[in-house]
């Protein structure tokens, strides 16, 4: 009993903006509920939908085994022409569902794929090179606000703009666009439990931390630094050379009113801003897995250096290794990343056959296990 008190304790609760009348527990992608109940136990990832913007919604994946974890913060896409964060975000939302329980039990993953879906769509039909969402503004002519200028954390100075035709158009105020309200909303919920935070954009390969609207360094920049020498250390070993690190300003601009600098200010100890690689918007879609899944080996190794657990950490040192099975199912396990790939999926499938065969051992011992007169009644029929 006791125990199921502190996980209603821990449950996180939803901010005024999520709610909506009848609250309805379900998983689906369609519907017009604005909020997704959480219940103990998140056996599987469930969607939940942050907000419903002008043509399409915000959502956001959650996969976890259980409650009360450590969990990296990763929005994607809040820039409509970068297109290759929302590509990674789908890849990572995979290698999450086939990093199973015995890997979520250790962390809890909370993933954006898509932070400007208005402007996202916009920058496929009509403009490639957009960067905003899609608001009306002041200027009949001109449309839309930079969301990652639209942060309260010192907005309004440096490094952005007060002109809506300008591409670091700010708003009118802090916290003017919904999908900025509804980031900010989420981090809320989660705040005590967020100990990482990775806003993912392109191009450039640079890994940085706050501030950006100023040239001082914060109070946290020695740990801050440290962690984002390990990021470049992991993907270089994973194949990512270039990358660089440092303070925003100092490494690439000062910038005003950014997720970066609020959500420092907000409390998360390890607070970045990713660049990925490429040298225009326009990136290779053929590297698009490669790079994806570097950045997936490194969050499993970073997950560990911030977690500081000993059973997360080991998982740096292994791979998610996936078989089809006959009935056209897959199933996938962690394996040592030095042992070949064929040989790896031999190890997984043995692992698979293993633990099919002892669940119909457990079936056959429930079975066996019943009172004679019991059986004597089944066999009756």
């Amino acid at each position: 009993m006791m125990q199921q008190e502190k996980q209603r304790a821990d449950r996180p609760r939803d901010p005024p903006l999520l709610k909506s009348k009848g609250r309805k527990k379900t998983n689906r992608m369609k519907g017009k509920k604005q909020f997704v109940l959480i219940e103990a136990g998140f056996a599987t990832p469930f969607f939940l939908r942050l907000h419903l913007l002008l043509s399409l919604p915000l959502r956001t994946i959650r996969p976890c085994h259980t409650i009360g974890l450590r969990a990296p913060f990763l929005p994607t896409g809040a820039h409509a022409r970068e297109w290759l964060s929302p590509a990674m975000a789908t890849f990572l939302a995979q290698k999450l569902a086939d990093a199973g329980k015995k890997f979520l039990q250790h962390v809890a993953v909370v993933l954006v794929p898509m932070a400007n879906p208005d402007g996202y769509e916009f920058s496929h039909t009509d403009d490639r090179l957009w960067r905003k969402n899609r608001r009306n503004t002041s200027k009949s002519e001109c449309k839309g606000v930079d969301l990652n200028r639209n942060w309260s954390k010192s907005w309004g100075t440096s490094g952005s703009s007060s002109n809506p035709c300008s591409e670091i158009y700010r708003g009118p105020q802090s916290f003017s666009e919904p999908e900025s309200r509804a980031l900010r909303d989420l981090a809320r919920v989660w705040i005590k439990k967020f100990t990482l935070f990775l806003s993912l954009h392109s191009y450039g390969s640079y890994i940085l931390y706050p501030w950006s609207h100023t040239q001082t360094a914060s109070a946290r920049n020695r740990p801050l630094k440290n962690i984002a020498r390990k990021i470049t250390k992991y993907l270089k070993t994973n194949g990512y050379k270039n990358f660089l690190y440092g303070q925003t300003s100092s490494t690439l601009y000062q910038a005003s009113g950014t997720s970066e600098d609020y959500m420092l200010t907000a409390g998360i100890k390890y607070d970045y801003t990713v660049e990925l690689p490429g040298f225009s918007f326009q990136f290779n879609v053929k590297k698009i897995k490669s790079v994806s899944r570097a950045f997936w080996e490194m969050l499993v190794c970073i997950f560990g250096d911030i977690g500081k657990q000993k059973k997360l950490k080991e998982y740096c040192s292994k791979r998610i290794v996936k078989i089809m099975l006959e009935d056209g199912s897959s199933y996938s396990d962690w394996v040592d990343k030095e042992i070949p790939l064929d040989e790896a999926k031999d190890i997984v499938r043995e692992k698979y056959k293993e633990k099919h065969k002892n669940k119909v051992q457990t079936t056959t011992a429930v079975n066996t296990s019943l009172p004679a007169a019991t059986k004597e009644t089944m066999g009756g029929f």
